[in-house]
């Protein structure tokens, strides 16, 4: 916990736990690997329209590419 009234970063540290994914045996934080279900589940509503995917995530299209890439996401 922290040490006075007031929280400082250090109080904040976070040791993310990582987990496996059946998808993908590489080891992803908590974090990460709710970022990629979510690409995957939203490439799903949109049929697979990356553009589309994009625009609803509120990421640039490049910026989902380098994504979908690092987290080894079929389409």
């Amino acid at each position: 916990m922290c040490e006075g009234k007031q929280v400082d970063v250090q109080d904040l540290s976070i040791n993310a736990p990582r987990i496996e994914t059946p998808e993908d045996e590489t080891n992803l934080t908590l974090m990460e690997a709710m970022e990629r279900n979510t690409i995957i589940q939203m490439l799903k509503e949109t049929g697979g329209n990356k553009l589309e995917t994009a625009k609803r995530l509120g990421i640039g299209r490049q910026t989902l590419y380098n994504k979908i890439k690092a987290y080894g996401i079929e389409t």
